[in-house]
């Protein structure tokens, strides 16, 4: 591949990327297999993620003379802190979902004819919460991070002040009173 074509090509690999981490609400990744290089980035692109028991993970661009290009190393070092990071990226040497769940790419590891079904329950949970406040809470979170405490605290207060005046809000209070499902609207 000319040098030319594995610009445009990773281009496209950059777009998906920035759209994944724009998607408002919760992305869970699904790993069942070997999520190397690209695939380990879009797995820590997601914001969780759950893997099959067989599955393998790794950042193998250092073999190959390249690094991570989309957000591979900075993912990573949120994921797991620096010396973890570091390991893994320099080494290039991949790691099993045990490892993974250890090290905090992972949060689940099952075994694989469970996979999509614990996914799929997971994803359903969360569904059925108010859709305001898992925006809220996916917002908060990510945004929060980079900032100081003082500041990400103040992000949570406003994010708080404005769900409490919803109608989701004023739903839930009622349903858990009446001890019923609420019926969320995202209002």
């Amino acid at each position: 591949m000319s040098d030319e074509a594995w610009s445009l090509q990773h281009k496209v690999f950059e777009a998906m990327a920035r759209a994944q981490l724009a998607v408002p609400v919760p992305v869970i990744a699904a790993v069942n297999g070997a999520a190397m290089g690209g695939g380990c980035e879009m797995t820590l692109l997601s914001d969780f993620a759950y893997a099959a028991e067989g599955a393998r993970f790794g950042l193998p661009e250092v073999t190959l003379g390249i690094m991570p290009g989309l957000g591979g190393t900075q993912l990573l070092t949120r994921s797991v802190g620096e010396r973890r990071a570091v390991e893994i990226l320099v080494s290039g040497r991949p790691l099993s979902a045990a490892e993974a769940l250890e090290a905090g790419i992972v949060n689940r590891v099952v075994p694989g004819d469970d996979l999509m079904a614990v996914v799929l329950e997971t994803a359903r949970r969360i569904a059925a919460n108010a859709p305001l406040s898992v925006k809220a809470l996916k917002h908060v979170v990510h945004e929060g991070h980079s900032l100081d405490l003082a500041a990400a605290m103040a992000l949570e207060l406003a994010h708080y002040n404005r769900l409490f005046k919803t109608a989701d809000r004023r739903e839930g209070v009622a349903s858990f009173n009446d001890k019923r499902t609420p019926d969320f609207k995202g209002e």
